[in-house]
């Protein structure tokens, strides 16, 4: 008679783990198609074929492999000269060296050509050797790419941490009445750059409660930041600094909107 109510409950708890087994399979998968798409970037995305990048100063910088070049170049890549770059504030202008055979966006030069510093555009191509100006921070740098990197065929996929579904976290969003300007600090170049903090995102996480401040950037990718810059969330991998998008070697984060 005791006995009853704990047989009859059975099918339900069959189904309750039947459906956690379901989640947590989703969820799994989930993170490993992104790790699958994450690396299959890296390997065609530019990841690997970047090998240097260098302020632009105003005026002329010399490029090539030889002694007293601006920017020194790896030989098996670049003859002794291989051209200037000329900086007029934020106007780029690229001449090739004698005897240097280059293209710029696929057409062959054959005068200084002005460069565009817009994504997509303004590549010199000379054999293997790429280069581009852009933006970075607030300031612009040349890139040196080699699209033949060794590094492209060596990538043997990223390490990432176990996956574990008890960090996927309900989270709720506060909106700020009116978004702020905050400044991000940058790992690898200065920056002054403003981001626009809408809100931020609480979470309970190790028996703490945790509170990030989200942006939104140019691109409509949402970010957040840990104000304190650095402690750690408990997990692993997930720095407390930034969590971009909502997987990062494995952390989840799952958010509602709270009106």
């Amino acid at each position: 008679m005791f006995h009853t109510p704990i047989i009859r409950s059975w099918p339900a708890l069959l189904l309750i783990a039947s459906l956690a087994s379901a989640a947590d399979t989703d969820y799994v998968a989930e993170i490993q198609k992104w790790r699958a798409d994450f690396d299959a970037d890296v390997r065609t995305g530019g990841w690997l074929t970047l090998i240097g990048r260098f302020p632009v100063s105003e005026g002329i910088t010399t490029i090539g492999s030889g002694p007293g070049r601006t920017v020194r170049l790896p030989s098996r890549l670049s003859k002794g000269r291989l051209g200037t770059l000329t900086r007029h504030g934020d106007r780029f202008q690229f001449g090739a060296a004698p005897g240097v055979k280059a293209n710029v966006d696929g057409r062959a030069m054959t005068v200084k050509t002005r460069l565009s510093t817009k994504p997509g555009t303004g590549r010199v191509q000379v054999g293997n050797l790429r280069l581009s100006v852009r933006s970075v921070g607030d300031d612009f740098y040349l890139l040196v790419a080699d699209t033949q990197n060794p590094a492209i065929q060596e990538f043997k996929g990223t390490t990432w941490f176990p996956i574990d579904s008890s960090y996927r976290i309900p989270a709720t969003f506060t909106a700020y009445a009116e978004a702020e300007k905050v400044r991000i600090s940058m790992t690898h170049v200065e920056s002054k750059t403003l981001m626009t903090s809408t809100g931020e995102v609480t979470f309970q996480l190790a028996g703490k409660t945790v509170s990030l401040k989200s942006f939104v950037d140019d691109q409509h990718v949402h970010h957040v930041s840990d104000p304190s810059a650095g402690e750690s969330l408990g997990r692993p991998g997930c720095r407390g600094r930034d969590l971009y998008g909502t997987r990062m070697n494995g952390c989840g984060l799952a958010t509602r909107q709270r009106s």
